[in-house]
């Protein structure tokens, strides 16, 4: 495969009676590939277009880009055997998909956090930090270390102001709570996978709320989601 690129499977939708069209990351962006074939269970290709899989493909130069040849590097085979690692997974592909940065950084950054869920990292903990950090991709990273108005002593964080308040400048909406701002500093400045945090069904809810805020994006509730389509 002379021209061939590496990719990241997001998702796949049905596209006639065997084929599928298949949403790829790769380092140039988000990439869509029809599939021939993708369906029938017999099928070389149909490994290619099940989300969550990391593949070189090399693609058409049609409107519609069609699959010519194409290889399996990882199918991440622990994350899809895993009901609850699945589902965490699939709402930070679904984030990608839905808001995604145009960046490099962010497919080399998508392929650590499956990495690192694949070899028994915490899924709900890696799913807060890759969400943290997505944030400064997308250019709405909160302020974690001085007040947003004014620098002054911190007393809470304000997800409507975007980032930690003084008392002065707090609101109804204000989170009081240091130990959730430490909670989140951990999560958006160490790149360390295996950190203690404490309160993350707490973090998660104030994290979300954030993306629906300011990006009008509502995170999806955790399920046990079936990839295998």
């Amino acid at each position: 495969m002379k021209n061939a690129k590496e990719a990241i499977v997001l998702k796949s939708i049905n596209f006639k009676e065997s084929s599928k069209i298949v949403y790829l990351l790769t380092a140039e962006g988000l990439k869509s590939v029809l599939v021939r074939g993708a369906k029938k269970v017999k099928s070389k290709t149909r490994t290619l277009a099940q989300s969550i899989s990391l593949i070189k493909y090399e693609a058409s130069n049609r409107k519609l880009p069609t699959l010519i040849d194409g290889e399996l590097l990882n199918g991440y085979f622990k994350i899809k055997s895993d009901f609850e690692k699945s589902a965490f997974v699939y709402n930070i592909l679904e984030i990608v998909y839905k808001l995604n940065s145009e960046s490099e950084d962010l497919y080399r950054y998508l392929k650590t956090i499956l990495d690192s869920i694949e070899n028994g990292g915490n899924p709900k903990l890696i799913t807060l930090i890759f969400q943290m950090k997505y944030l400064y991709l997308l250019g709405i990273n909160p302020e974690l270390k001085k007040c947003v108005e004014c620098g002054e002593p911190l007393v809470g964080f304000d997800i409507a102001k975007g980032g930690v308040v003084c008392k002065k400048h707090s609101t109804a909406k204000t989170i009081y709570d240091l130990e959730i701002v430490r909670g989140l500093a951990e999560l958006y400045y160490k790149n360390d996978f295996s950190i203690e945090v404490k309160n993350l069904d707490q973090l998660s809810e104030i994290v979300n709320d954030y993306y629906l805020f300011h990006l009008d994006f509502k995170v999806k509730k955790l399920k046990l989601l079936n990839y295998f389509n």
